[in-house]
């Protein structure tokens, strides 16, 4: 079935039937995420360096691109201080890029 058959059909759902199919998408989701974190955490050491876009507090405050070392690497996050300004972050692995 392609996607745009399911999309077509979402209509002929009844409500417990789309309630299901919202879980069953946020399933594949997380798991999908969990798959891509752990790949991205396997090739992370401490000592790396990386980049990621850094804000000022707060949710809409100013981005800017951020680059330092990973100083340890936990189970969701990893620490890294930054060149120049020696601040450390506590990042999500997600959105860390490896630099070579």
């Amino acid at each position: 079935m392609s996607l745009t058959q399911i999309l077509n059909s979402l209509g002929d759902l009844t409500e417990e039937q789309l309630l299901m199919v919202n879980s069953c998408v946020v399933t594949e989701i997380k798991t999908a995420r969990k798959r891509k974190v752990a790949s991205i955490k396997r090739e992370l050491t401490p000592g790396d360096r990386v980049t990621f876009t850094g804000r000022k507090r707060g949710r809409c405050g100013v981005r800017f691109p951020v680059t330092g070392k990973i100083t340890k690497v936990k189970r969701k996050n990893a620490e890294v201080l930054e060149e120049g300004t020696g601040l450390t972050w506590n990042v999500s692995i997600s959105i860390l890029q490896k630099l070579k």
